[in-house]
């Protein structure tokens, strides 16, 4: 399921990027937007199979299978989704790329890329769009691209505030404890409480490590991105 979902995402990435590659201004955020990508399947893999198993301490007089009774203490500890949550904030960042795309300039048909005419002299409307555009000097602020780093930002500090605050208290205990679920089948060698360690943890704990690395990242290009954008000469900025 989880393999099958990271194909579709990468499918889409891939015809994302091939239609960003034709329209300026996108190249950056393309990229970041790839490098999350790279991040989620890198991470993915210690949670793609399915909810962890957890082994714990079950006495011999336990009526329930140790397979029910982990999963039934696993749904009751990670009662906040982890990887799903990171499929939806990615999906999420990439909604202002893709608005980006959408109000980005793209050449008129018939026209060359220099604006000479498919006769090769300049139509009348072109004449007069080049007698009147401003110089490269007084060029405006890409707002549509502050506006998408903004975004981005606030995403992705949502997303670390959420990944930090939330589910990383969650992996970290090295042993879980839990009341016996199942009316009292499931019971743990010291009594009514299961006492339970997540396999593979340390690559589930650098998976979330993974995420925060990608999204801290993204926060630092777009908020240098802004600074750089918006701290520009104000003689260069003016329309």
């Amino acid at each position: 399921m989880a393999a099958a979902y990271l194909t579709g995402l990468s499918r889409l990435a891939g015809v994302a990027g091939s239609c960003a590659s034709g329209v300026p201004g996108l190249s950056l955020w393309s990229g970041l937007m790839g490098f999350r990508l790279l991040a989620l399947v890198i991470a993915d893999r210690p949670w793609g199979s399915g909810p962890p198993q957890l082994l714990c301490n079950l006495s011999s007089s336990s009526s329930a299978p140790l397979e029910f009774c982990a999963n039934s203490c696993y749904n009751h500890h990670f009662r906040f989704p982890l990887d799903l949550f990171w499929h939806l904030s990615f999906l999420l960042a990439l909604l202002p790329v893709f608005w980006l795309y959408l109000l980005a300039p793209r050449p008129r048909p018939g026209l060359a890329p220099d604006g000479l005419s498919g006769g090769g002299g300049l139509s009348l409307e072109e004449a007069s769009g080049r007698a009147q555009a401003p110089s490269p000097s007084r060029r405006s602020r890409p707002w549509p691209s502050i506006a998408c780093g903004l975004a981005l930002l606030g995403l992705e500090s949502a997303f670390l505030g959420v990944l930090l605050k939330v589910q990383l208290p969650l992996v970290l205990p090295t042993s879980i404890r839990c009341t016996a679920p199942a009316g009292g089948a499931c019971v743990g060698a010291g009594g009514g409480t299961l006492t339970c360690i997540l396999t593979a943890r340390s690559d589930k704990v650098g998976a979330l490590y993974v995420m925060a690395f990608s999204s801290l990242l993204n926060m630092a290009v777009s908020l240098g991105y802004i600074a750089s954008t918006c701290l520009a000469p104000r003689s260069c900025c003016l329309t």
